[in-house]
């Protein structure tokens, strides 16, 4: 009994130890790919993602994380990008290709980076 116990505790910790160890997906701007050709019928938006984190030039593909949120004017595109992880990572701009897939057509609305930086 004091075995099973004892393996419990030690899995509990391990998992607390995780989640706390694990870095959340952090926000990450985006532009459309100028290689894109775009129209109201568009139901895919090739875009480029930048991390905000340094990564050797590492690019984020398997780690974006998108969020689509639909209105009547607009499609708000929320990129996010799990770290790499603690690490001594140089900083080089690099951008990921990620291809967003719409539920619906674009239509008329704009697209927008909820994180992209204020001029």
């Amino acid at each position: 009994m004091a075995l099973v116990v004892g393996s419990i505790v030690i899995a509990i910790a391990a998992w607390v130890a995780y989640g706390l160890l694990k870095d959340d997906p952090k926000p990450a701007s985006w532009r459309v790919d100028p290689a894109a050709t775009l129209s109201p019928e568009s139901e895919e938006i090739p875009i480029l993602v930048q991390e905000s984190d340094c990564t050797s030039g590492r690019l984020a593909t398997g780690r974006i994380v998108a969020k689509v949120t639909y209105t009547t004017e607009s499609i708000i595109i929320d990129i996010k990008i799990t770290p790499l992880g603690k690490g001594d990572y140089e900083c080089q701009a690099v951008e990921t290709p990620y291809l967003v897939v719409l539920n619906e057509p674009l239509g008329e609305r704009d697209l927008v980076d909820p994180n992209a930086p204020t001029p």
